[in-house]
């Protein structure tokens, strides 16, 4: 588990779930092996795809020994491929990447620089770009650099994209659950909580991740609902179990994004979120700002 090639170039573990990438794969991965930190093992487990993922993930594995291939013949999704891919991983650091999405060539690098200084950080993230099918940038997201503004993002927002992520294993338990199956639509966010515990969190300056959306993403896919009251329960469980302290305006916040996700129509809930969280070129559906007070309206009188 904490194996290091030498003290300055410890071994790191990129785990990416893979399922019908086919169209982006051969993308991310090249973004990943041109690094420039070379001492790198990527676990891709592919996850029952029904396209040609797994037969790119062998192609490639003929161009690079440090591509590991593991494969699920049914589907279980990403929690499941994820905590499969972790017991195979020998990195002193763990990095987590998606087959659609694509990383600058010196991500790993920064982030492993980063930890190795803050050896008291458990997970470090950064900036992200939000791209299109083609590649083409759509917006950036900004997320907080200090440990307490991360923290305080977490009870309104994802305070790290998933995909941007680094973590430090030595500061957690060998035992430790990494994605529970009880909230596979929001399992990230309950990773997060759980990992506070353990260290410090941190975002570079710098964008680490370039994230693909079209249709077919995940969160373009699931239930809205679904996705935000979820996400709720993970934070009240913090609050409780975790003894997070928060101001009283991001309890406030918390509370009136719960009762919004409740009475609001599925379709407004990501657009409205993406305004509020400043991804206004975003191309979410026209919002009709006088149906929507109508709407509201009906279920408050």
């Amino acid at each position: 588990m904490k194996q290091l090639n030498n003290r300055n170039r410890p071994l790191v573990s990129v785990i990416m779930p893979v399922y019908n990438a086919g169209d982006f794969l051969w993308q991310a991965l090249e973004s990943i092996f041109c690094q420039s930190y070379k001492n790198i093992e990527v676990i891709a487990i592919n996850d029952g795809s029904t396209d040609n993922s797994l037969e790119t993930l062998q192609k490639f594995s003929k161009l690079d020994a440090r591509l590991k291939i593991l494969n699920n013949e049914k589907n279980i999704g990403v929690s499941g491929v994820a905590n499969i891919a972790l017991k195979h991983a020998k990195g002193k650091f763990i990095a987590r990447m998606d087959a659609d999405d694509t990383i600058p060539p010196d991500r790993i690098k920064k982030q492993v620089e980063f930890l190795l200084k803050h050896p008291d950080v458990v997970v470090v993230g950064g900036q992200v770009d939000l791209v299109s099918k083609s590649g083409a940038f759509i917006v950036h997201k900004n997320f907080p650099l200090r440990h307490d503004d991360i923290i305080k993002l977490a009870f309104t927002a994802m305070p790290i994209q998933q995909g941007a992520m680094m973590i430090n294993r030595d500061l957690l338990p060998e035992n430790i659950i990494w994605y529970r199956y009880k909230y596979a639509t929001s399992e990230d966010l309950d990773f997060f909580f759980r990992v506070f515990q353990y260290g410090k969190a941190a975002n570079l300056p710098d964008t680490v991740l370039y994230y693909r959306q079209h249709g077919e993403s995940l969160t373009q896919v699931e239930l809205p609902k679904e996705i935000f009251l979820q996400a709720y329960q993970i934070r009240k469980e913090a609050l409780k179990k975790y003894k997070v302290n928060i101001d009283l305006y991001t309890h406030f916040l918390m509370l009136f994004q719960y009762i919004l996700v409740l009475i609001l129509p599925s379709s407004l809930i990501y657009p409205l979120y993406y305004i509020w969280r400043g991804l206004k070129p975003f191309r979410y559906p026209k919002v009709n700002i006088l149906r929507f007070i109508q709407h509201t309206m009906s279920y408050i009188l």
